[in-house]
């Protein structure tokens, strides 16, 4: 994971905030309190929930975000397939953590 949390601090966290990365963006939401706003996953079921909060970041990383909720658009693309992976398994996993 310490390659997704170096990809994540150098790409996103100027935007968004995430306790684990140790970034506190202020212009995309922070990631804590969208993915994991009761903390960590946890029990039989958080194996699931990482996997599936993984495969939402991933395709906001891959496809990016156009939100009528916050100002402005996450571009897509701005890592390779690879590093958007790392990132969302990181970004997945510690999510809530803080």
């Amino acid at each position: 994971l310490e390659s997704g949390q170096s990809l994540f601090q150098t790409n996103c966290g100027t935007c968004h905030t995430l306790y684990a990365a140790g970034t506190d963006g202020n212009y995309g939401p922070d990631l804590d309190e969208l993915l994991a706003p009761t903390g960590p996953p946890s029990g039989s079921t958080a194996s699931d929930t990482i996997k599936s909060t993984e495969g939402r970041v991933l395709n906001a990383v891959e496809n990016g975000v156009d939100s009528s909720t916050t100002p402005g658009r996450m571009p897509g693309g701005i890592v390779n397939d690879q590093q958007a992976k790392e990132i969302a398994a990181f970004v997945a996993t510690t999510a809530g953590e803080g």
